[in-house]
């Protein structure tokens, strides 16, 4: 089994929480290790659905979770990923979880926090970062964006275009209209422009 990096663009929160919830019942039922680094308000949202689906993952020991902002803030200098931070925080922890026999499923968000502040090329050196480590140790990572971030300009077209290159799979639901439109719907968005 080799790694998956996988990139899903969503239209709003509550395809997100959907999308996010099912991905961590998943690999519960697999029996894997779950790392979710989410926004606070997302991960509320997302353990809230699954305890009303009988799923307790927030006291679940095979789960750990982190603040996307604080995970952020600890390998970000001046806008652009400090690849030894990241070399010193992420990488033990994802490695101590992917040690675990059925392996690790692990979902971030912080490429999300980059997009939203429109820091592009930062969340195009995550990537690059996490595709280093995905190299080194098997295991799935789900990366979440907001298609809305992605709609406006050729940068933002151009930056798409990127980030969606650095993923072994592209996806989003019919549901999310934009997404699915920017992804799925017209593959031709994702070709350079003429």
């Amino acid at each position: 089994m080799r790694s998956e990096h996988i990139v899903h663009f969503f239209d709003d929160d509550a395809a997100r929480v959907r999308t996010v919830s099912s991905y961590i019942t998943d690999a519960l039922v697999r029996n894997r290790r779950i790392l979710v680094v989410a926004r606070p308000r997302l991960w509320s949202a997302v353990d809230m659905r699954l305890k009303r689906e009988h799923i307790h993952a927030a006291g679940d020991p095979r789960v750990v979770v982190l603040d996307a902002y604080v995970s952020l803030s600890g390998v970000m200098r001046r806008g652009s990923v400090d690849t030894e931070s990241f070399r010193k925080t992420v990488v033990p922890v994802v490695k101590a979880l992917a040690s675990a026999p059925a392996g690790l499923c692990a979902y971030g968000e912080m490429v999300e926090i980059l997009a939203s502040e429109g820091n592009f090329s930062g969340a195009c050196e995550l990537e690059r970062a996490w595709n280093e480590l995905t190299a080194e140790v098997r295991f799935t990572l789900l990366c979440g964006y907001a298609a809305a971030h992605f709609a406006t300009t050729t940068e933002h077209h151009d930056a798409m275009v990127e980030i969606c290159a650095a993923h072994s799979q592209v996806r989003t639901d019919a549901s999310d209209a934009l997404g699915h439109w920017l992804v799925g719907g017209g593959t031709a968005l994702l070709q350079p422009p003429i």
